[in-house]
């Protein structure tokens, strides 16, 4: 069953109506279907769960009902519902290849590969020629690192059937991991071209046009994933490292905070937020996303650093030297840090350290060159 795409705006007030007159009418299976649709596409995964819960109780017969449910459970990590919904529609219908694989997935989130593979050779084995079958063998070689066993399933996959763009999209991934950036990116190219309502394709192929500094061509993808998706967490994040690398600081510091918005954990997007307001001047900003970046990652000697750096741009000298002194204690051979630490000493007017800092930074450079 294909998901119908919501847009913000006046279908978001659309979606709520849905919402309300399924309150009234509970056990409407097209209200539910829209409710579901609507919560999957705002990201209210378990209330879609719920409403898929409901729609299966109602249609026992329909599978596809039972395959998208076990995929909800799966992305909100209740992974033992997962398996036992998938489970139990691979005993409802035998023949959906689709409802193996979910389950092949949902096994592999529970770190059980090996019964991930004893279901794809199963399917293989009833018939040699079962695209669902490479492909989901490709899935399970890939978990378990068996990278060059992964990349000949999904070109079997392929060769079976050229237009599965989830496969040009996962040989894409293992062609960019071994450094083959050309032919990711055409395989990338392809799954765009064969369903360019998918975001996630759209930010694959951004993400290569990128790595190859092709950065004009990587912002419009994307745009073009946050039209499809406008919460994607990613499309947000990678926009934000281009313009931070550009120097478009207001534009970087806007795309991590929807970023952070969406996901609070996200400890790369509050440390380039802390050093895009560094770079902005923004000192007390800077100075409260390394102390969050920190809390998630005690062990980040980048971000005692800049959090020195924020201090001492704030005549915080005492509080730049605790942190710097950190940052050297994690890390003690980055030049930068022992610089920083110099400059600290200089301003509290600790002369003898502020040279022996300096001296430290001047070693570290001639070692480095």
């Amino acid at each position: 069953m294909s998901i119908r795409l919501w847009r913000r705006g006046p279908q978001d007030r659309g979606g709520s109506a849905v919402l309300k007159k399924l309150q009234q009418n509970p056990e409407n299976k097209d209200l539910l279907r829209e409710a579901a649709d609507f919560c999957e596409a705002e990201g209210t995964l378990e209330e879609t769960a719920v409403h898929l819960e409901k729609l299966r109780s109602l249609e026992p017969g329909d599978a596809s009902h039972i395959r998208r449910l076990g995929r909800i459970l799966r992305k909100i990590g209740r992974l033992d519902e997962s398996f036992d919904r998938l489970e139990e529609g691979v005993r409802l219908f035998p023949d959906d290849l689709e409802m193996q694989l979910h389950l092949v997935k949902t096994l592999l989130a529970l770190e059980r590969p090996a019964e991930g593979e004893r279901i794809a050779l199963r399917i293989l084995s009833k018939n040699p020629a079962a695209v669902l079958g490479h492909y989901a063998l490709g899935l399970v070689r890939r978990s378990e690192g068996r990278i060059d066993e992964a990349v000949l399933s999904f070109e079997r996959a392929l060769d079976l059937d050229p237009r599965m763009a989830r496969a040009h999209s996962d040989l894409g991934l293992l062609y960019d991991r071994s450094g083959r950036v050309d032919d990711a990116l055409t395989h990338f190219r392809r799954a765009v071209r064969l369903e360019p309502e998918k975001a996630l394709w759209h930010i694959n192929l951004g993400a290569v046009y990128a790595e190859k500094g092709m950065r004009n061509e990587a912002v419009a993808e994307f745009h073009q994933a946050l039209a499809l998706d406008p919460k994607n967490v990613e499309a947000h994040f990678n926009l934000g490292m281009i313009y931070h690398d550009q120097g478009a600081f207001e534009d970087a510091i806007r795309e991590f905070r929807i970023a952070i918005e969406a996901d609070p954990e996200n400890i790369r997007a509050h440390y380039l937020l802390g050093r895009a307001y560094i770079r902005r001047g923004i000192y007390d900003k800077a100075r409260r996303q390394m102390q969050r970046v920190i809390a998630l990652d005690p062990d980040n000697a980048k971000a005692y650093y800049y959090l020195g750096v924020a201090e001492n741009k704030t005549e915080n000298v005492d509080e730049a030297i605790v942190a710097l002194e950190k940052a050297i204690a994690i890390q003690p051979h980055d030049a930068r840090f022992h610089y920083a630490l110099g400059i600290a000493y200089d301003k509290k007017g600790v002369k003898d350290q502020a040279r022996e800092a300096y001296r430290t930074a001047d070693r570290l450079q001639q070692v480095g060159r």
